[in-house]
């Protein structure tokens, strides 16, 4: 059974860890909807809901992640009592590495649903063209009088 919206929401709190003020809570909603935009114009053949949701979810997680970050940004080294201490470089470490793990994801997966059929070329549209040669007796088909060229001249040809 595929996985509905909240669900992949739920995830994505419980995979990033939200901060004691809820910061992720807070702006999931906003992300999804963002995401949901992002996915629609990075891969607008993209048809099937599953697929859908599954790469919206990419996208708000890694939105949660870069949000994540930023209120990491300006935090300290802790010491506890007991010795034990904690430096702002390993979250921020973690979060990087799941950062730049997701954007590899991404990277894939819209490469291969644009290059398998149906989507765009992968090295972009076919530019190389044809010489048309017509037969004797009939007008050049690929003559730039049929095609409307405003350079060309009866008789002088190119």
């Amino acid at each position: 059974m595929p996985l509905d919206a909240t669900t992949y929401k739920a995830k994505i709190i419980k995979e990033v860890g939200d901060d004691a003020a809820g910061s992720i809570a807070a702006e999931i909603d906003d992300y999804w909807t963002m995401s949901e935009i992002e996915v629609g114009l990075a891969l607008p053949r993209l048809k099937r809901a599953d697929l859908v949701l599954m790469h919206t979810y990419r996208y708000a997680k890694l939105k949660a992640i870069d949000l994540m970050l930023g209120k990491e940004r300006g935090s300290i080294k802790l010491t506890s009592a007991t010795g034990a201490t904690f430096n702002e470089d390993q979250l921020t470490d973690n979060l990087e590495g799941m950062r730049t793990k997701l954007l590899d994801d991404i990277a894939k997966f819209e490469q291969l649903i644009t290059s398998s059929r149906g989507g765009a070329p992968v090295g972009g549209p076919n530019k190389a063209t044809a010489m048309i040669e017509s037969s004797p007796g009939f007008p050049d088909a690929n003559s730039g009088v049929y095609r409307g060229d405003p350079n060309y001249r009866l008789g002088s040809g190119w």
